[in-house]
């Protein structure tokens, strides 16, 4: 994950829900998804 400015993210968190991606990495949520992924591509195969 590329590092972004601390600006970005504190505009992001003051906007809230209407601010776009979350203002923080999720490892949880993106290991489901990951896991997710991967699953729909083996039965696209």
């Amino acid at each position: 994950m590329i590092p972004q400015p601390a600006g970005r993210a504190a505009n992001r968190k003051r906007l809230g829900r209407l601010g776009g991606r979350p203002p923080a990495f999720d490892r949880e949520a993106y290991k489901q998804r990951n896991t997710v992924e991967r699953r729909i591509n083996k039965v696209k195969q």
